[in-house]
């Protein structure tokens, strides 16, 4: 339901701009129909109430939609951005594509 009003955030994982993993999905269609178009080195800027908070893009794999190592803890601020793959697919995928990027930045309010 989450995903139907833009980007979702899971759960289970810490919001932005905290020491851990955070973890971002969205579809591939809306919100995330440009993710495939980052590149390594990029920056994205997250944007809560808590602040402003920038990332350098570090890597990107392709998954199984079930592959739960994409929400594994980590040990310093990372941002975990997922949406199904392959992006031209109009239906139902088995794949997801994830980005990965550290935290470089806190503009805190």
């Amino acid at each position: 339901m989450q995903l139907a009003k833009g980007v979702g955030h899971y759960t289970g994982s810490v919001l932005p701009g905290v020491d851990d993993n955070s973890i971002l999905s969205g579809h591939r269609t809306t919100v995330f129909n440009r993710l495939g178009e980052l590149e390594k080195g990029d920056l994205i800027y997250v944007k809560t109430a808590a602040g402003v908070f920038t990332y350098k893009v570090k890597s990107f794999r392709i998954v199984s939609r079930s592959d739960r190592t994409v929400i594994q803890p980590t040990e310093t601020a990372t941002l975990t951005l997922t949406t199904c793959y392959p992006f031209d697919n109009v239906g139902i995928t088995t794949k997801a594509f994830i980005v990965t990027a550290k935290l470089v930045q806190s503009d805190l309010n």
